[in-house]
């Protein structure tokens, strides 16, 4: 997806401000982290960012990963997601949208359904609070998973 300048403007200026906000700077490490979450559809944990990253930056500490996320996620430019394995994974598409689990390779990917966000939200749940949102993971066998068994007959 490409980003004209203006987007790109925008983007830095934000990321300068939540960085300021918890006493940081800009640095290339930084925005390269963003960058890498931004890009990734895989919906990266913090050790899939830093070994990804690691070889084209080889002062990059696992550290500056963790750090760097906390306050992405804790400023709203980034969503955490736990994964089946307890991974803490991280998504920087903001967009509504739902997600599919993979229960074999723990893979995560985007859905998005407009059909289910026009359903009414059910007054029972008015006893627990007020909803402001919902997103539905669904959970099953990617077809990636699912071809070695349609090819053995399984």
């Amino acid at each position: 997806m490409a980003i004209d300048q203006c987007q790109e403007e925008g983007i830095l200026e934000r990321l300068r401000t939540v960085l300021a906000g918890g006493g940081l700077r800009l640095t290339q490490q930084r925005l390269s982290i963003y960058r890498a979450l931004e890009a990734s559809s895989a919906h990266p944990s913090c050790e899939d960012l830093f070994q990804s990253l690691r070889p084209s930056m080889p002062s990059l500490s696992i550290d500056t990963v963790y750090r760097t996320v906390g306050t992405l996620e804790q400023a709203g430019m980034i969503r955490k997601l736990v994964s089946l394995d307890g991974v803490q994974r991280y998504d920087a598409n903001l967009a509504h949208h739902h997600h599919f689990v993979c229960e074999r390779c723990l893979g995560v990917s985007d859905i998005v359904w407009d059909a289910f966000d026009t359903f009414p939200v059910p007054e029972s749940l008015a006893k627990w609070g007020t909803v402001r949102s919902c997103q539905v993971e669904f959970r099953g066998v990617c077809v990636k998973c699912e071809a070695p068994d349609r090819m053995s007959g399984a």
